[in-house]
């Protein structure tokens, strides 16, 4: 199957204000340069998609960097995760099942149901 270009789709946006933030968002370091690839339709390791997913996971898909959020959750599809010991069910974005399982943040997880898929 072959991915859309999604440059002038899934773009990073600012959401601070002021002097110390740049008017451009940053491509110059690993996570954003990953994000970068992601937009062009390049293909990504699977040990990417498992520092993006754990780097993000406090945000569902979110990185915040200088100012700029990288939205990585428009390429994520959408579970949800059951939990042992009566954690509940929680909503999370991932590039796969394995993310959760790979994780050493999440534990006791019982079910991981998907949701949605990404259009990308």
């Amino acid at each position: 199957m072959e991915r859309k270009t999604l440059e002038a789709i899934v773009e990073p946006y600012q959401f601070a204000f002021h002097d110390n933030v740049d008017n451009e968002p940053h491509y110059n370091t690993r996570i954003t340069g990953l994000f970068k690839k992601l937009q062009l339709g390049i293909e990504i390791s699977k040990e990417d998609k498992q520092y993006i997913f754990d780097i993000t996971l406090t945000n569902n898909g979110v990185y915040k960097l200088g100012g700029w959020i990288y939205p990585f959750n428009e390429f994520m599809n959408l579970y949800w995760i059951k939990y042992g010991y009566g954690g509940g069910i929680s909503e999370r974005r991932a590039f796969n099942k394995t993310n959760f399982r790979a994780s050493y943040y999440i534990t006791n997880i019982i079910k991981i149901i998907e949701i949605q898929k990404s259009n990308y």
